[in-house]
């Protein structure tokens, strides 16, 4: 029995993901900390190029699109293409929006 999910809880969890991992980023890069997988690669990328972060982490992501078209369903590759690139937007831009004044690397 395969499960689907309704619109509406794609469309919360699509929104609800993307403000906590866009949080996560601007934590990260406040506090100058670089962690692993395709956001610490963007995040070390974007401090050695003049590239944005979200640009890089679009383009990380890249191979991982090609490999999910082989593996998992199309909608779930356009779903996964769609919050990398929201997230990659407003990894961006959510630094405009949320001042932190001070942040200890520790709680990053």
């Amino acid at each position: 029995m395969q499960l689907t999910h309704r619109w509406h809880e794609d469309i919360f969890a699509l929104v609800s993901s993307v403000s906590l991992i866009s949080l996560g980023i601007v934590l990260f890069k406040q506090a100058g900390i670089v962690v692993g997988g395709t956001m610490g690669l963007a995040l070390l990328l974007q401090k050695v190029t003049h590239w944005s972060f979200g640009t890089w982490f679009f383009l990380v992501n890249i191979p991982f699109y090609v490999i999910a078209l082989r593996k998992m369903s199309v909608s779930f590759v356009m779903k996964t293409v769609l919050v990398v690139g929201i997230v990659s937007l407003c990894g961006d831009h959510m630094g405009d929006l949320v001042s932190i004044s001070k942040l200890e690397p520790v709680y990053a």
